[in-house]
């Protein structure tokens, strides 16, 4: 049987998660559920996009605009600072969160106190762990690429100045 409607809902929550007020068009049965005109406004900042749900897997695609320091609940204190503008695509199943970018534009953005320009790439979430799956960024102007592993992530980069690591605790 098919469903048809606009939903709405203040304060929600996934799993320990506070997402805030979230709305959506829908339709379609409830084995293949389509969202259109997302929009969720919350303490990590904004969505606004269209979405899928499927045999137990919830995927959305849209924009992110927000800050850095507000995504902590899902990336833990990873010392990150600064607004962002994205595209975004995700998927949330059995497996966790998995967050892809082609291209955050960063304005007065840092992690652990190193300057980044823009980001794009992979990670999944599990819990409270984040884990890089891929990565390009800039780092003071410098293109830096990441790929996690084996539970390691390797990070190639050239041309990074020793400064752009000011403040960030490596031992340089």
């Amino acid at each position: 049987f098919q469903v048809a409607g606009h939903v709405a809902a203040r304060g929600a929550r996934y799993q320990h998660y506070p997402l805030g007020d979230v709305s959506a068009d829908l339709s379609g049965t409830f084995d293949d559920l389509r969202l259109r005109d997302v929009r969720l406004d919350g303490p990590s900042g904004r969505f606004r996009g269209d979405g899928d749900v499927a045999a137990g897997t919830f995927g959305v695609r849209g924009t992110y605009d927000g800050a850095l320091e507000d995504l902590r609940a899902f990336t833990g204190d990873i010392g990150a600072r600064g607004m962002v503008h994205a595209p975004v695509a995700a998927l949330v199943d059995a497996r966790g969160v998995t967050v892809q970018t082609a291209g955050a534009a960063l304005r007065g953005a840092s992690i652990h106190g190193v300057a980044v320009g823009s980001a794009s790439g992979t990670m999944s979430i599990d819990g409270t762990a984040v884990r890089i799956v891929t990565a390009a960024a800039t780092l003071d102007g410098a293109h830096v690429v990441a790929a996690a592993g084996d539970g390691e992530t390797a990070v190639s980069m050239t041309g990074v100045p020793a400064r752009a690591f000011d403040g960030s605790g490596l031992p340089l």
